[in-house]
């Protein structure tokens, strides 16, 4: 999902910046403080018919849903749906007769009189009526397009209930779902499937019927309905295996709709390539055209406000990753959205190189622009942190970067594969640790370190080489390193580092694990410029220095520090009569003090009393040499 999202023009091409605007919430009221439904464990949905009655002049809708459900314990004796009190059930009914029940605190409580096991099937029927409110992201809007009446439906992340009686968690997809919409006769309504019919009835109305054979989450169920105009386009695998792509579009959108949506085709070659065959063959794929800006990846039909060739490829991918294979929980929606960002930037590579190396230099500038915020959602609670565009989609989309990186494009693409052909995850939920689970199979590789500190820790890491050659072409180098949150206390990654000779160059890749670090390499040239990660694969901050070869001392040997740990001072030893200018950093990178070092004085006392328990950097500067060493106060 891309929703109200802002643009920006970088490098003479359109970009989409992932951050929200304040007006991209001006829709959000009473976002609810979620907690787990009560006796939503003991049933899951098999299957699940919606019939519902939208004018869109109208503020009022109506609705039936009939639930058929499977119990799953052999205590079974009560049944919840997640309901908004704002809405008003007319009846619930069983076998054509009515059953009572309680509707409060937005649930709907069932207290079921048959005596039902594990493994039974039964069913009921809610029948109910409103006006829905709009929390969330809109979850039920009614707004105008050009003076037409349109109502849309986006319910993630909990806004489903706003407008239908549901399941509204991460661990039940309904198997199977028919949606029967009643509009006007002028309109056409979109929704999750394939179109079965529309059907005239009474009163001039139409009943358009949709089938979904496919699980999906409640979330992605959907529908969309005003004064649309319609047309396909048409993916042909071969001559004789083809997937309809329906459009709904507002009609004064149709013609410059119409020359925008084919790249989607571009998108669906290369993802089932990558990621196998598209999830919902027997159906089809759509777009239909609603009140954002950005997009929204309901399940076989993503509604669309903006028509870039990213943007459709972006909400297309959720269809593999989202929609198929779900995240199970908000704490891990990096799944959805950081899959989806980075495979916007795989169709990027395949079609525009100009915009994937963008996207590259875009995507590392919004996530360095803070140096807090972990990819694993830490506050599900909260709308804006769920889809926080620079730690949810960008710094997710990072993570899968760098892990490109680090395990090779052979294993990276055989472990996608993997993931999303999984049988165990496919239709249903997947966490991180099956994530981590199918990239540590296909490369043999310990993976919980760069989890930990990539996932689920925060920051990134600031760079500082030193460099100098010798007259035989021997590289020195000092890769000093300065983690930006206190979470991480080191990045390990392999830098590649690209020195450039006068015709010539090569690129030397050095394994970092300690924020202070000596390396030796000979390029067999002489070296006239040197480049941090020249293609852009980490997320970091860097500076390359040059200095002469006597004036960087890779051993660290001109100064002492103890006691290490420290408490209230440190005393800092000099093994070289000369002057110095000292300071102390902390983890995130902000100098917490600093100072001389007089070159008459071999020892000298610094006050630490001042510094909170923790790790701090600790660097001199000579004249023309650099010298970091890490220490801890500790009390």
């Amino acid at each position: 999902m891309k929703e109200n999202l802002l643009f920006f023009k970088s490098f003479g091409i359109a970009l989409v910046c992932l951050l929200y605007s304040a007006s991209a919430f001006s829709q959000i009221q009473n976002f609810p403080k979620i907690k787990k439904t009560p006796g939503s464990e003991n049933f899951d949905i098999v299957y699940q018919r919606c019939e519902w009655n939208i004018d869109p002049n109208e503020a009022e809708m109506s609705g039936k849903i009939v639930y058929y459900f499977e119990v799953l314990s052999d205590s079974f004796s009560e049944i919840f749906f997640n309901f908004s009190d704002n809405m008003n059930v007319d009846s619930i009914m069983k076998n054509d007769e009515k059953i009572s029940y309680r509707h409060s605190d937005n649930l709907i409580r069932i207290e079921w009189t048959e005596d039902l096991h594990q493994n039974d099937l039964d069913s009921l029927t809610i029948i109910y009526h409103g006006i829905p409110r709009g929390s969330g992201l809109g979850s039920y809007e009614r707004t105008t397009h050009s003076g037409v009446p349109v109502v849309w439906t986006l319910s993630a992340p909990y806004g489903a209930e706003d407008w239908f009686p549901c399941k509204n968690d991460l661990r039940d997809k309904t198997d199977s779902l028919d949606i029967f919409i009643t509009t006007p006769a002028n309109n056409l309504a979109a929704a999750n499937g394939k179109l079965v019919s529309i059907t005239p009835i009474d009163n001039g109305k139409l009943l358009h019927h949709w089938k979904h054979r496919y699980p999906i989450v409640t979330y992605l169920i959907c529908f969309a309905v005003t004064n649309y105009e319609a047309y396909s386009d048409w993916y042909y695998r071969t001559p004789d295996d083809s997937l309809e792509v329906l459009n709904y579009i507002y009609p004064e959108s149709l013609e410059n709709v119409k020359t925008k949506t084919p790249s989607v085709l571009k998108a669906m070659a290369i993802y089932e390539r990558l990621f196998g065959t598209y999830p919902y063959p027997d159906e089809k794929y759509g777009h239909a055209q609603f009140g954002w800006s950005g997009g929204m990846e309901h399940q076989t039909m993503s509604f669309m406000g903006s028509w870039t060739a990213d943007i459709l490829a972006h909400e297309l991918s959720h269809q593999w990753f989202g929609n198929m294979i779900t995240c199970g929980s908000w704490h891990d929606i990096w799944i959805n959205e950081g899959f989806a960002t980075y495979c916007t930037a795989l169709f990027l590579e395949e079609t525009n190189p100009n915009q994937w190396s963008s996207w590259k230099s875009q995507t590392i500038n919004n996530v360095t622009s803070r140096i807090n915020g972990s990819v694993y959602c830490d506050d599900t609670t909260d709308v804006y942190r769920i889809y926080d565009s620079r730690l949810t989609y960008n710094k997710g989309a990072l993570v899968l970067h760098m892990l490109r990186w680090v395990l090779g494009d052979d294993s990276f693409f055989k472990g996608i594969w993997n993931f999303a052909n999984d049988p165990e995850l496919q239709y249903g939920f997947a966490c991180t640790d099956d994530v981590k689970r199918h990239f540590e199979a296909v490369s043999n590789t310990d993976l919980t370190d760069f989890f930990d500190t990539w996932v689920y820790n925060q920051g990134y890491p600031t760079y500082t080489v030193t460099l100098s050659q010798d007259e035989e072409n021997e590289l020195l180098l000092l890769m000093e390193q300065i983690p930006s949150h206190e979470s991480v206390q080191c990045f390990k990654l392999p830098i590649p580092i690209k020195f450039i000779g006068e015709d010539r160059d090569t690129t030397i890749i050095f394994y970092n694990d300690q924020l202070s670090q000596t390396f030796r390499a000979n390029t067999g040239f002489k070296v006239a410029g040197a480049v941090f990660d020249p293609e852009r694969w980490l997320l970091a901050r860097k500076t390359i220095e040059w200095v002469g070869i006597d004036d960087l001392d890779m051993e660290n040997e001109w100064i002492n520090l103890f006691p290490n740990p420290a408490d209230d001072h440190i005393l800092i030893r000099l093994n070289h009569q000369s002057k110095a200018h000292w300071a102390i950093y902390n983890m995130s990178g902000k100098k917490m003090a600093s100072g001389d070092l007089n070159k008459n004085h071999t020892d000298c006392h610094i006050n630490t009393s001042n510094l909170d328990t923790g790790v701090y950097i600790f660097n001199v500067q000579f004249a023309k040499k650099k010298i970091a060493k890490k220490f801890t106060i500790s009390r």
